[in-house]
């Protein structure tokens, strides 16, 4: 007998599934009004190197509503702007919708679940940061094989959306967890795919928190509470921790050339987002280092490589626009010869013998 025909591939937007986490999506955004307040570029300057055609960044950046997290427990409070509670709808949203919705950012869940998923769980980051930061530092803190690194790149795409705070001491307290844990993951990952997705993620979670008077409106309330937070003693803990992942992008820039361009760009971002005035005096006393200047030999040795150069220039053309020009000045004109390749500086030993070294410019391994 003859063996019939597969069944035809099931459309995952075509399913109960999809249509109900899409009506969930919807709910939410109204109650957050995110469409209105939805912006047109990460800000800091209206460009961002980072976004593309597989970004979120580049179509769905939710903005964080003019209104703010608030403290409280399980469910923390919404904040008040000139409009009132502008998140009092959304913290009336069910206790497990949280978990259900981080549920689908499952690896196993099909591409469509997945990022109306990674949508939910940033909306509601906006009223229950602190619980999504504890089940990403509790899946972090698994992610102990190349498997599980590739397994957990789907829930740090979720965590693009994120929306860290400085609104009062449990937010503050929840985005110095969440850096921290990221940080201590960078040093431990090796596959590209997650490298760049922790990449952009915090390009995009710390452009919102940090710049929040370049979003698309302007959030001056946000601005105010991030100048002083960093006035605080608290932001010292904070700054640690932000040179810590700088220092593991740094890495993994010079020691895989095909990992340097969202390596850079991150880097970029950092630099640019802690010399703002509103960073201060920690930012600003990170980025006037000489980091500033190693960045711009690192680009400079990417740009050199004709396989990285159109993937590095966006990256380059905003370290001129949004650095401050002092630094831009310093570096461009202090007239030093630009090494043919900029030195690892860890020990040979550590090196990786992989065929592609640091030298090699290949697509960013899975």
């Amino acid at each position: 007998p003859q063996t019939p025909p597969p069944p035809p591939a099931v459309d995952a937007t075509d399913t109960v599934a999809f249509f109900l986490l899409d009506c969930l999506r919807r709910v939410l955004a109204a109650a957050a009004d995110v469409e209105a307040l939805r912006g047109k570029g990460s800000g800091l300057g209206g460009y961002s190197p980072a976004a593309d055609a597989t970004s979120p960044g580049s179509r769905d950046h939710a903005r964080r509503p003019m209104g703010h997290l608030g403290p409280g427990g399980a469910l923390e409070s919404g904040g008040m702007s000139s409009a009132g509670d502008a998140l009092a709808p959304l913290r009336g949203a069910p206790d497990g919708l949280l978990a259900f919705c981080y549920g689908r950012l499952h690896v196993g869940q099909p591409a469509p679940i997945q990022r109306l998923a990674c949508e939910c769980v940033g909306i509601l980051s906006l009223v229950r940061l602190s619980p999504f930061v504890g089940m990403l530092i509790a899946g972090l803190s698994k992610v102990s094989s190349d498997r599980d690194e590739r397994e957990w790149v789907s829930y740090q795409r979720g965590a693009r959306h994120i929306h860290l705070s400085t609104h009062s001491a449990e937010q503050a307290g929840a985005s110095m967890r969440y850096l921290k844990a990221v940080a201590a993951a960078m040093g431990r990952t090796s596959r590209g795919v997650l490298r760049l997705e922790m990449c952009r993620s915090l390009s995009e979670s710390l452009s919102r928190l940090m710049a929040p008077e370049l979003l698309v409106p302007p959030d001056e309330t946000g601005a105010s509470e991030w100048r002083e937070y960093c006035s605080s003693g608290s932001a010292v803990e904070w700054w640690s921790a932000f040179s810590a992942v700088y220092s593991h992008a740094a890495r993994w820039a010079q020691r895989k050339a095909a990992h340097a361009p969202f390596c850079l760009d991150l880097m970029a971002r950092m630099l640019a987002l802690a010399s703002r005035d509103g960073s201060a005096p920690g930012g600003p006393a990170f980025a006037s280092s000489k980091l500033h200047s190693q960045l711009l030999l690192l680009l400079a040795a990417a740009l050199r490589r004709e396989t990285a150069r159109q993937a590095v220039l966006p990256t380059a053309a905003f370290y001129v626009g949004a650095l401050p020009a002092q630094y831009v000045a310093d570096d461009i004109g202090g007239g030093a010869a630009l090494p043919a390749r900029v030195a690892d500086p860890t020990p040979d030993s550590s090196r990786s013998a992989s065929p592609h070294g640091s030298e090699a410019m290949v697509g960013v391994d899975a």
